[in-house]
């Protein structure tokens, strides 16, 4: 019952807060968006490296390829609108974020190799996005539904208190009907109505049951060869 009842209380929270939600989540998705074409124009084609064995004298793309190394990327980049939105997602869900926030401390530009700590700068960018989109905007989001699930639970106790109520009133009333009502031997004339306080007499019971017990301990008493005044008694 108590599941069925959350169950019920869960469904009655999300109908009115169907718009607070929206809400909530058209700011997400405008923050996401703001920061997807940010990240891409900052970072656009600046995630790349050299692979290879020795990458100490690489500078650029043309180098790389020089050398017969391969000028890879790394898995999360920001060279289009797909990737950008994936790569936000990680940093989002803080799942491997540090490793993205450092390939952009990396980066230098276009077609370039990546230096470490190149611009510490950037990491303002990264702990923004966290900030507003990741901490920010979500615990907006589960505030709307934790504050609206808390007033509907307490409307539901309202309610289940208003049906108590009802009930212990008609309980009330049935009970009050009750005792107004006349009994069924009211109409008894005098003599049926002693026969039956005598037969609905609880003393009347006790003398029957001791009849009863003594009829029994009587019966006990029989044994073999018994004195014939006892069979006579019998």
């Amino acid at each position: 019952k108590s599941y069925i009842k959350e169950v019920v209380v869960l469904t009655g929270v999300i109908t009115p807060s169907s718009k607070h939600v929206f809400v909530v989540l058209f700011s997400h998705s405008s923050s996401l968006c703001f920061f997807t074409f940010f990240f891409l124009k900052l970072f656009k084609g600046k995630f790349y490296y050299c692979v290879g064995l020795d990458v100490k004298n690489i500078t650029n793309k043309s180098d790389c390829l020089t050398a017969n190394y391969r000028w890879v990327h790394h898995k999360y980049n920001f060279d289009n609108l797909g990737q950008a939105l994936m790569s936000l997602f990680v940093l989002a869900s803080k799942d491997g974020w540090v490793n993205i926030m450092y390939h952009g401390l990396d980066a230098v530009g276009i077609d370039q190799q990546p230096v470490t700590n190149n611009n510490p700068w950037m990491l303002l960018y990264f702990i923004s996005f966290l900030l507003i989109v990741s901490f920010f905007v979500l615990n907006m989001f589960v505030g709307v539904v934790v504050e609206n699930f808390h007033k509907c639970r307490q409307h539901q106790e309202v309610e289940e208190a208003r049906r108590r109520e009802e009930k212990r009133q008609r309980r009330m009333e049935k009970k009050r009907r009750k005792a107004q009502k006349l009994p069924y031997y009211s109409s008894y004339g005098r003599t049926r109505l002693a026969i039956h306080t005598l037969c609905t007499s609880h003393y009347l019971d006790l003398v029957i049951t001791f009849i009863i017990c003594i009829n029994v301990i009587t019966m006990s008493l029989e044994h073999y060869s018994q004195p014939q005044v006892s069979t006579l008694l019998d």
